[in-house]
């Protein structure tokens, strides 16, 4: 993390990604093999708030870092297209939608 961004920040080669905060990645973390042992049982993260947000922000596990996700796996792709990708995911999770 460089000087001045904040926590909720993602930041990638100047460029930010601006969460919503809806809540809804963390709403459906049973596609996500790593974070089995955060699901409470219906795919919702033991540590999402009532409001959406993440109580273990701070120490929340790499896989739930774009930034880190980025740069581990997606390096290949312009901030850009990796930005439009999790915004297409996204929105297939706000809209109920199938992932593949």
């Amino acid at each position: 993390m460089q000087e001045g961004e904040l926590l909720s920040d993602t930041v990638i080669d100047g460029k930010r990604f601006d969460c919503d905060k809806c809540g809804e990645c963390c709403k459906h973390i049973n596609y996500v093999p790593l974070l089995k042992d955060f699901d409470i049982g219906n795919g919702r993260c033991r540590y999402l708030t009532d409001d959406n947000l993440c109580s273990i922000y701070k120490d929340r596990p790499n896989v739930c870092r774009g930034t880190y996700m980025y740069h581990k796996y997606f390096s290949h792709m312009s901030a850009e297209d990796y930005y439009a990708m999790t915004t297409a995911l996204c929105n297939k999770l706000k809209a109920h939608e199938k992932l593949y």
